[in-house]
């Protein structure tokens, strides 16, 4: 699962979903990796 986790947050940062929001922002990751899911902040 930190695989997937890694692979997330590098997601989320090269795609830098967050610039359209201002203020302070909050990142969360979720994960599905078959039943297993994950949460991580």
């Amino acid at each position: 699962m930190n695989t997937l986790f890694r692979e997330t947050m590098k997601q989320i940062h090269e795609q830098r979903y967050y610039n359209k929001y201002t203020g302070q922002i909050i990142l969360l990751e979720i994960a599905f990796s078959g039943k297993d899911v994950g949460c991580k902040i």
